[in-house]
């Protein structure tokens, strides 16, 4: 099973100390993007669970600010990503912020699995900023527990019901 590796560093000698590792691994990683974050480092990475995980459980720990990994990973929201894939703002907006690109991963990837789809990705790299997910959908009943989950472990995200037609056009006109 493919998974994704997501590790956040205290320092860019950590980061670039774990992609050592990292390609140390041969085919079994593969490194998806080195993020440099300021002070801070980070890696996306893909391989099987077990060497995705095996590879997390080895790294140097008092490097590490935070890790996550997600198995079934959406293609369209790494598309997003990458902005290669983009869809048009529907009536509900959900929106994710975080520090840490994992968390963006792991909860809009949540959400994409309960049938929302990624409008924007925005992870803003060199610096420490917060980066945001931006999800639609036309419903909100498949969304309200996780929201509710996502809120209890202290995820910031919002929900904006009935979006009015001049955010859908900004939001439209950002992507083009």
């Amino acid at each position: 099973m493919t998974c994704y590796g997501f590790c956040l560093f205290r320092s860019q000698a950590a980061g670039y100390f774990a992609l050592n590792s990292l390609f140390r691994q041969g085919d079994h990683l593969k490194l998806i993007e080195h993020l440099d974050l300021g002070g801070d480092s980070a890696i996306i990475f893909q391989g099987d669970y077990d060497h995705v995980q095996r590879y997390l459980l080895n790294l140097r720990h008092g490097d590490l600010k935070r890790t996550s990994l997600v198995k079934d990973l959406s293609e369209s929201l790494v598309k997003c990503y990458f902005s290669l894939e983009f869809n048009p703002p529907g009536k509900h907006l959900l929106i994710i912020e975080s520090d840490f690109v994992g968390d963006l991963f792991v909860w809009s990837n949540e959400f994409v699995q309960l049938g929302a789809l990624p409008v924007e990705f925005r992870f803003p790299k060199y610096s420490g900023s917060q980066g945001l997910v931006i999800l639609t959908s036309d419903v909100t009943e498949p969304f309200q527990e996780t929201y509710r989950k996502a809120k209890s472990e202290r995820i910031k995200i919002t929900a904006i019901q009935n979006i009015a037609p001049g955010l859908a056009s900004f939001l439209d006109i950002q992507k083009s």
